[in-house]
């Protein structure tokens, strides 16, 4: 594990400053959006599950807007934190400030996510990052990449790719590919949708992003971090009966492949 750093991170309207006790109601409404904003995303993952989709039928045109609430749930996280550590920027409540995006790469222009996340979590993200990326599948059948820590290429890549998704798409365009990994072979759709496999793939990026980012964050620095994570069943895969007052047991997989939980 990386070595905890102390100190504020300086980027555009930073230092950022690291996360603590005195900021923890604020951070507890924080991580409490995104609870709301992913389960609206496994809502219509469950109704895609009602029943089998294949093709361009009504329930596969819920894929778009799987893909687009798994980013700006991911983006709307990190623009809270960053007005919450930002010393040029007053934190108000959660869900409040624009979103001005939450890439992984550093170019010119862009919220420098990276730098935000480091500073509120004293210097252990992105490093502390635990990720089994996904790399493809089958239908509802994902497989996931070994362990890893940190920010690597891939999932640096990854992301940047679903949240240009996402603003194409908030824009009725596509992505021509996603050629560093797998295209969508959507049955009569060449490539210009998100299939089961393909939302699927954005939720579990962001679910992993969004778990990984709050576990980190209140680690060792907020009382009762355990209150603040997402609920572990999630990273699982498979809600329990009765979640958002489903029985059954085949709606209630996410997805079919291993577990994403790794402590708790």
């Amino acid at each position: 594990m990386a070595k905890k750093n102390r100190k504020s991170t300086m980027s555009g309207d930073g230092p950022y400053h690291p996360i603590g006790p005195q900021h923890r109601d604020a951070f507890a409404a924080i991580c409490s959006q995104a609870k709301q904003n992913l389960a609206l995303v496994i809502d219509m993952i469950l109704i895609h599950n009602e029943q089998v989709v294949s093709g361009p039928v009504p329930r596969a045109s819920l894929g778009k807007p799987i893909v687009v609430f798994s980013a700006a749930t991911w983006e709307r996280l990190v623009t809270d934190v960053r007005y919450l550590t930002a010393q040029n920027l007053t934190f108000k409540e959660a869900g409040e400030a624009e979103s001005q995006g939450a890439y992984l790469t550093r170019g010119q222009g862009q919220v420098k996510t990276q730098d935000i996340l480091a500073g509120a979590s004293g210097g252990r993200l992105p490093t502390d990052w635990l990720i089994r990326l996904p790399t493809g599948g089958n239908g509802k059948i994902l497989y996931f990449a070994n362990l890893q820590q940190g920010a690597g290429t891939d999932l640096t890549q990854s992301v940047d790719f679903w949240i240009r998704a996402r603003n194409n798409v908030a824009h009725r365009s596509i992505p021509a590919s996603l050629t560093w990994a797998y295209e969508s072979d959507a049955d009569g759709h060449d490539g210009q949708t998100f299939n089961t496999t393909l939302a699927r793939i954005a939720t579990t990026t962001f679910l992993q992003l969004i778990d990984q980012t709050i576990r980190v964050i209140a680690a060792g620095q907020l009382p009762s971090p355990e209150e603040l994570w997402l609920p572990p069943h999630w990273l699982d895969g498979h809600l329990l009966p009765g979640d958002r007052g489903v029985t059954s047991e085949q709606q209630l997989r996410l997805w079919k492949g291993r577990s994403l939980r790794f402590a708790g």
